[in-house]
């Protein structure tokens, strides 16, 4: 493009009016300044007419809008959609579930994503910042327990030598249900035929030197009832000859030993 053409050449550097009244000429144009215009309208025609070309446009008198429509067409062949290595324009959005790396986020996105941000748990606080902890816990569905020591008193959640446990364990390895084998009960005492919990079910014999079972020999042992108090006991025993017992200890220890009723002898007789 040329450069700025100079003004006319009068001390204010615009145009005058002749006045016949004093005789004062007006503005005279020197063939000078009206190439200079010629030349700069004609300058600016060529540019209008190199964008034109430049976009696939032919000149037309009868359109006025022609270089509008040029510079659009411009703009959009040269000014690409803005991608994650290239620069250019770029579509607005709102939206805080698309995963599109050619549109860019609104302030009204990235105010929802922060809300969202600020509601959540922050893992480097590690559960600090959660307002109620009681109903965080309810909803974990985690109970009184989550929150108590461990330990063998009530009031604590129980040990592995807690004698809650224990009690509770040995209960359950007297009863000896459910096992494929059993190991032999060595029998010594009235005791330890009492101290049997109701339902279990035994292999056992009297030890040396002992009368507790009724007979010498192995017994399949089955405690029928215990009494609500002092220890008391009904249990069937069958015999390895098949002879069918049934001992009563009601008061431990007032009664020293069972007191064994045969039932029936040989049952297979």
């Amino acid at each position: 493009m040329k450069p700025l053409m100079p003004p006319i050449d009068t001390p204010d550097q615009v145009f005058h009016d002749g006045d016949p009244s004093t005789g004062e000429l007006g503005t005279i144009c020197s063939a000078e300044w009206l190439n200079n215009v010629q030349v700069n309208i004609r300058n600016i025609q060529a540019e209008c007419i190199a964008i034109l070309k430049a976009t696939g446009f032919t000149p037309d008198s009868t359109n006025d809008g022609q270089l509008w429509e040029a510079i659009q067409a411009a703009i959009k062949s040269q000014v690409p959609a803005a991608t994650v290595t290239t620069a250019g324009i770029t579509q607005l959005s709102s939206s805080v579930t698309s995963d599109s790396e050619t549109i860019a986020a609104t302030l009204k996105a990235v105010k929802i994503a922060m809300d969202n941000a600020n509601a959540r748990m922050a893992k480097d606080r590690n559960g600090a910042d959660i307002p109620n902890k009681a109903l965080f816990r309810q909803n974990l569905e985690l109970g009184n327990s989550a929150t108590l020591n461990t330990g063998t008193t009530a009031g604590t959640v129980a040990a592995g030598d807690d004698a809650r446990i224990l009690a509770t364990k040995k209960a359950i390895d007297d009863t000896q249900t459910g096992l494929a084998v059993q190991g032999v009960m060595w029998i010594s005492t009235a005791d330890d035929l009492s101290n049997l919990p109701a339902g279990a079910r035994r292999f056992a014999t009297n030890n040396a030197g002992v009368t507790v079972l009724p007979t010498a020999g192995y017994f399949f042992l089955e405690v029928l009832a215990k009494r609500d108090v002092a220890n008391g006991s009904c249990i069937l025993a069958t015999s390895d000859a098949r002879d069918v017992w049934i001992g009563f200890r009601y008061t431990v220890p007032d009664e020293a030993n069972f007191t064994w009723i045969q039932l029936n002898q040989n049952v297979e007789n």
